[in-house]
């Protein structure tokens, strides 16, 4: 049960990490759309 708890949190982590370099490219992504129109 441990093993699945670590390996829960390391997900969840990873996620986090994940989402926090997601939202600064999304963004860029949509100031570079704002900047064509």
């Amino acid at each position: 049960m441990s093993n699945l708890l670590l390996n829960i949190k390391k997900i969840q982590l990873n996620a986090a990490e994940f989402n926090l370099n997601a939202i600064p490219a999304v963004l860029i992504r949509g100031k570079k759309v704002f900047y064509k129109t």
